[in-house]
């Protein structure tokens, strides 16, 4: 439907178009302006020239003056408040009005100044005429017209001031007496019929969409012939009457040929610009045709766009309609639910797109975060839950949250919810996917019960460790003595001269005794260092020593295995190690035993010892049967023996390295071991340094040790 209201577009085309006329009307203001002021300083300082033009001329009057003034600044628009300056001359002439019908003085004709001329025909003094007044009322109700949003009123009234000065100028210019004067003291001065003309123009060119305005502007037809034809009407024929009368008075021809002369050449310069009009129209015509056809042209190819466009459109929307189709079904085989919020510059969220949701997951949700009032009855924590939510989604932060929330078959369920903001303009969404958990929390809660069960278990069985290893120092403590008994017995028939037969039976029980005796030994240590009440006795230990002693120790189970044991390097001379010495033996002899012991015949055991630090690293290598990559991370526990070990059948309990380990912990060290390339192992043991700056019951307090007392 077409709208009421001003188009802009032709608003701003007819300002555009006004320009031009806007110009026009302020040039002719000012020229009115500056003739009445002239005239105002004529009568304050009584120049006549000024006042009359010439002499023996009738007067232009002071309040003539005055109103033509004041019409000229609201025509101009030359100072603030001019809408308002046509009310005093509209009082001002109806009141001149009023004394001519009267015949009596309302003394607002000298109200100024005394009328000093003497002129012949002149008005009534200081009295304007009564055609200047009509004509001033006219052009003052034009302006107020005007500014009031009228169009048609302000035309013809100022039309009829053009008319009234027009007259008036051609009884001047022609000496006819009737056409400037309508009563003997009422006449029309000169100067002010010719500014009625020009002010008449100027109000006429300030009218939007008026006459003026067209024919200056128009592009019609219309307006280029009235172009043509004003001027010839306005000054031509007048100037042709001119001419005719100068040769009448001259005697040149009589009335009646000047007539017909007047005649010739007014019909010789209607024809040539009908030609001329003619031509142009003809012009404007051809344009109009090619613009038509130019017209027709665009028109058509806008219409074969406008149903390309149609048919793209129908294309798109059966392509989204099919698009949404697949993406509903997509969505229906999904367990989640998934809403799209939108949160407003107020604050608010709406809920811009949700997905079918018969069980009830999201609808609670979605309604609380709205503030729906129709929304389900939520307990206390999933209710604070939500109004975090919601103020999580108004800050634009991420949502991941979990709740309990009642369905619509009134079941409780849990629900995980998650989101992540986005902004598109100046709007803020959050794409909502929620998730029943209710089988994850269910295996959740097993889970911690089986984690109950398994912590009870753990710790039962810690016990149960505890309790065995109490035993087993226990057992090991009761059987120290049997072996000592044992032990001495043997020896004192060792010195009763045995036959060679009871000598080896001897010998036999000595090797099973010490046997027993070092696996007693290594349990009773075990045991007493995984309850935390092994004895060490922290001491500044020379290395080199201590590692030729353990050497020498393991040497003739080496020569009986055909084992070569070199120490190949003590390190640094004087180098110490703060531990306890006699554990410290009891750890290289392991190492060095272990690694003789699986070192085959024609092998090679090395010993070094070197600095890492503030530690003393002492390295013993072999070329032995390694161990596999699996066996490296279970050398140290307990009972263990690596599968090489086993499939070799090799003698052992698997109770050295696990002492050694617990051993070197103890002592603030570290022991490792390490697959040779090549075959063989690599055992690293790592002991501290006695810093010189620390003491020693500071270095022995900060193990958790004993320092030994001298």
């Amino acid at each position: 439907m077409r709208g009421t209201g001003p188009d802009p577009y032709r608003r701003l085309v007819t300002d555009a178009a006004l320009d031009r006329p806007a110009r026009l009307s302020r040039v002719l203001a000012l020229v009115v302006a500056a003739i009445a002021v002239s005239v105002l300083v004529g009568w304050v300082l009584q120049v006549e020239v000024l006042v009359t033009v010439l002499p023996g001329l009738t007067s232009m009057k002071l309040n003539t003056a005055l109103c033509l003034l004041a019409l000229a600044v609201s025509t101009g628009r030359l100072v603030p408040g001019h809408r308002w300056l046509p009310v005093p001359v509209v009082v001002l002439t109806l009141a001149t009005l009023a004394e001519h019908v009267s015949g009596a003085s309302l003394g607002i004709d000298e109200l100024l100044v005394d009328d000093f001329t003497h002129t012949a025909g002149a008005n009534l003094p200081g009295r304007m005429a009564i055609t200047t007044a009509i004509a001033l009322t006219a052009l003052a109700v034009a302006l107020l017209s005007q500014d009031r949003g009228r169009v048609r009123t302000p035309q013809v009234l100022s039309a009829l001031t053009f008319v009234v000065g027009f007259v008036t100028v051609l009884g001047y210019a022609y000496g006819v007496s009737s056409l400037y004067a309508v009563v003997a003291y009422s006449t029309v001065a000169p100067h002010t019929a010719v500014v009625l003309v020009l002010l008449a123009v100027a109000v006429l060119a300030r009218q939007p969409g008026g006459y003026v305005p067209w024919l200056l502007e128009g592009r019609d037809p219309g307006a280029v012939v009235g172009r043509m034809l004003v001027p010839i009407a306005l000054v031509g024929l007048p100037l042709l009457g001119s001419l005719r009368l100068a040769g009448e008075r001259a005697g040149w021809y009589d009335g009646v040929f000047g007539l017909a002369l007047m005649v010739l050449g007014s019909a010789t310069v209607s024809v040539a610009l009908a030609l001329v009009a003619g031509r142009r129209l003809q012009a404007v015509d051809v344009a109009r045709q090619a613009a038509q056809v130019e017209l027709e042209t665009l028109v058509e190819s806008l219409r074969e766009g406008r149903d390309e466009a149609w048919e793209r459109a129908e294309q798109t929307a059966r392509e989204l309609g099919h698009e949404r189709a697949r993406f509903s079904r997509s969505i229906g085989q999904l367990d989640d639910q998934f809403c799209t919020l939108r949160v407003d510059v107020r604050g608010r969220i709406w809920c811009h797109f949700a997905t079918p949701d018969p069980v009830g997951l999201l609808s609670p949700v979605v309604a609380r975060l709205t503030g729906a009032p129709d929304g389900p009855d939520l307990d206390p924590v999933s209710t604070r839950t939500l109004d975090v939510v919601a103020a999580q989604v108004r800050a634009g932060r991420a949502v991941n949250v979990e709740l309990q929330v009642p369905g619509a078959d009134g079941l409780v369920r849990w629900v995980w919810l998650r989101g992540t903001p986005r902004r598109e303009g100046e709007d803020l969404y959050l794409d909502l996917v929620a998730t029943n958990v209710d089988e994850r929390r269910a295996l959740t809660d097993k889970l911690e019960d089986a984690l109950d069960v398994a912590r009870r278990q753990r710790d039962e069985l810690e016990q149960v460790n505890r309790l065995k290893d109490e035993f087993v120092a226990m057992a090991g403590h009761e059987l120290r003595g049997p072996l000592a008994v044992i032990s001495g017995n043997l020896e004192l028939l060792g010195l009763t001269a045995p036959s060679p037969d009871q000598a080896r039976s001897l010998e036999t029980m000595r090797r099973r005794v010490e046997g027993m005796q070092a696996l007693v030994d290594d349990l009773f240590d075990l045991a007493r260092l995984r309850s935390g009440r092994v004895s060490v006795e922290l001491a500044e230990v020379g290395i080199a020593a201590a590692v030729h002693d353990a050497a020498a120790e393991v040497e003739p189970a080496a020569r009986a295995g055909e084992v070569y044991l070199e120490v190949a390097d003590t390190g640094p001379s004087g180098l110490t190690a703060y531990c306890d010495p006699r554990r410290l033996h009891q750890m290289l002899a392991n190492l060095v035993g272990n690694a003789v012991k699986y070192t085959p015949p024609g092998g090679r055991v090395r010993l070094a010892v070197g600095e890492a630090g503030d530690r003393v690293q002492i390295e013993v290598l072999d070329t032995g049967i390694g161990v596999a990559e699996a066996d490296l991370p279970h050398l140290f526990e307990k009972f263990y023996r690596a599968s090489s070990a086993r499939e070799g059948q090799l003698p052992g309990t698997g109770l050295g390295l696990a002492v050694t380990h617990a051993l070197a912990e103890a002592q603030g060290g570290s022991v490792r071991a390490e697959r040779r390339e090549g075959g063989g192992m690599r055992f690293v043991l790592e002991l501290p340094r006695l810093d010189p700056d620390v003491p020693a019951a500071a270095a022995a307090a900060a193990l958790g040790t004993s320092v030994p007392r001298p």
